[in-house]
């Protein structure tokens, strides 16, 4: 637990976008505000606006990101909107910051709708989060970004056969690390919950599981071709 903790403190990231903290800041007061304040935070952000829209209205995502298409997704999602809106900053801030400190990657966010999915399998690490905050996380290694992720810890990223078993192991710890920064962050902003171990196995995207009446988001990560996908599912009505 002490090493856990230790890794945790190490790679912590506090959110970046001024939007963000003040949207934290409305979750630890949210009782108390309105509808109008959240949707008046939502719009000062274009990128958090559209986030919003396509979060609401996952048929029709495009917005102009104005302070209508704010207005609306809150009226669609309420209040836990704010929730689902800080875990994705918080878990994208994390991936990024963990990449560069642990395997030397920089990694670039890239937009979902541009990168073709394939139904090879890939290395994926997923895990449930329970609490104030529920829901899965899969995190999604091509395998080229599987071996520079081995080659960034270990120096080599050519790694044999024999030695895929590492690299598992290897993402392995990159997504745990992750997710122990992601569950200290939650607690800074008032989400108290508690992470299932990670479990990292090969596997296609389309047979990730998709627990019912959860709110999905796909992020993209690229780093010289290479590319990691990154999907949160939550569950809206359990905060």
């Amino acid at each position: 637990m002490q090493q856990q903790d230790t890794l945790r403190e190490k790679y912590k990231l506090a959110p970046r976008n001024a939007a963000m903290e003040r949207v934290k800041k409305l979750l630890q007061n949210a009782r108390n505000i309105s509808l109008e304040q959240i949707s008046t935070i939502i719009a000062s952000d274009e990128e958090l606006c559209r986030r919003a829209y396509a979060i609401a209205f996952p048929s029709n995502p495009n917005c102009n990101a104005t302070q209508d298409d704010a207005s609306a997704a809150v009226d669609r999602v309420g209040l836990n909107i704010l929730v689902i809106l800080t875990l994705g900053n918080i878990l994208n801030n994390t991936v990024i910051k963990t990449f560069e400190t642990m395997a030397g990657i920089s990694l670039k966010p890239a937009n979902p709708l541009n990168c073709l999915k394939s139904e090879d399998e890939y290395l994926t690490g997923c895990v449930s989060f329970h609490g104030k905050a529920n829901g899965r996380i899969y995190m999604v290694f091509d395998d080229a970004l599987s071996n520079e992720v081995y080659g960034g810890v270990y120096g080599n990223n050519n790694p044999t056969d024999e030695e895929q078993h590492l690299v598992r192991d290897t993402v392995g710890e990159l997504v745990n690390i992750i997710t122990g920064s992601l569950q200290s962050n939650l607690c800074d902003a008032g989400l108290d919950c508690r992470l299932v171990v990670p479990a990292v196995s090969r596997m296609e995207m389309e047979k990730m599981e998709k627990p019912p009446g959860h709110q999905h988001e796909v992020f993209v990560f690229l780093t010289n071709g290479k590319t990691c996908w990154v999907h949160l599912m939550v569950n809206p009505n359990k905060f």
